[in-house]
C-alpha cells in the first residue's frame, strides 16, 4: 500500500486499530509524514466541499465527519469560501475591471494600482481589528502518551492569533500562576510563560505563530515537587 493511500485510508477511518496506532507512531517520528497527512485532509475537505468525492469515498468521508467536530468545522470553512468565491465572480459578458484599466496610459495605470492595492489593505485591516479573530482553543489531559489512539490533538484554524489551552490537573494546591515551558519534539525552547489557575484547571495562551504543525510538549511547574506535563500534536 502506497504512504498517500495509507493517510488516505486513516483520514477515512479504514485502517484496523493496530495500523492506526502504528501509523500514529510514525507521525511522531516524522514530521514531513504528519504535514503530509495535514494536506491530504485538507484536499478531502476541499474536493468534499466542492462535491468532486466519489460516492463511496463521500460516504466514508461523511461517517468520519458525523464523529468529528473538527472535521466538520474544516469542511465548512471550505463551503464558506466556495459560497464567497461565487459572489465575487465576474462576468465576461463585459471587460473587466483590470483589462479595462491596463488599457489605461501607464502613469495612470500605476497611480490606480498603487491607490487600489493601498485601499485594499488597509480595508482589510480596518476589517480585522472591528471583527476580530477567534483564539484557538483546547483542553488537554496530563501524560506523555505520543503516537497512538490516546494522541491529542490541539486544531489552530487559520486566522487564530493565540492558541489558549485549559490543562486538566489534580495535583494540589494549584497555585494563581505557575511557570510554564513548551518544548518540540527535539527538546527545542518554543515558549515560555505562564499558566493560570480558574475553576481547578490551569490556562495557558500561546501566540499561534510558535505553534506550527508538529509534536509538542508543555511542562507546567507548581511547585518543585508538583510538575505536570502535557504532550499533544498541532494540526492546522
Amino acid at each position: 500500500m502506497s504512504q498517500k493511500r495509507r493517510l488516505t485510508a486513516y483520514l477515512l477511518g479504514e485502517l484496523a486499530d493496530a495500523d492506526k496506532a502504528l501509523l500514529e507512531d510514525e507521525f511522531m517520528r516524522s514530521e514531513e509524514l504528519f504535514e503530509a497527512l495535514t494536506t491530504l485532509e485538507q484536499e478531502l475537505c476541499k474536493d468534499y466541499a466542492a462535491g468532486r468525492l466519489p460516492e463511496d469515498i463521500s460516504a466514508k468521508f461523511e461517517r468520519q465527519m458525523q464523529a468529528d467536530q473538527i472535521l466538520r468545522s474544516k469542511v465548512h470553512e471550505e463551503e464558506l469560501w466556495r459560497v464567497l468565491a461565487a459572489r465575487e465572480h465576474v462576468s465576461q459578458a463585459e471587460p473587466s475591471w483590470f483589462r479595462r484599466l491596463w488599457t489605461m496610459p501607464g502613469w495612470t495605470r500605476r497611480r490606480l494600482l498603487a491607490a487600489t492595492s493601498f485601499a485594499a489593505v488597509a480595508g482589510i485591516g480596518v476589517w480585522l481589528a472591528e471583527r476580530g479573530l477567534p483564539d484557538a482553543n483546547a483542553s488537554l489531559t496530563p501524560g506523555t502518551v505520543q503516537g497512538n489512539s490516546n494522541q491529542q490533538f490541539v486544531e489552530v484554524h487559520w486566522g487564530a492569533r493565540r492558541v489558549t489551552l485549559a490543562l486538566h490537573t489534580q495535583r494540589l494546591p494549584m497555585p494563581l500562576d505557575s511557570p510554564a515551558v513548551l518544548r518540540d519534539v527535539d527538546q527545542r525552547l518554543v515558549w515560555e510563560g505562564t499558566a493560570s489557575s480558574a475553576n481547578n484547571t490551569l490556562h495557558a495562551t500561546i501566540p499561534s505563530d510558535k505553534l506550527p504543525a508538529g509534536h509538542y510538549t508543555l511542562t507546567v511547574t507548581m511547585a518543585p515537587d508538583n510538575v505536570e506535563t502535557y504532550s499533544f500534536a498541532v494540526r492546522r
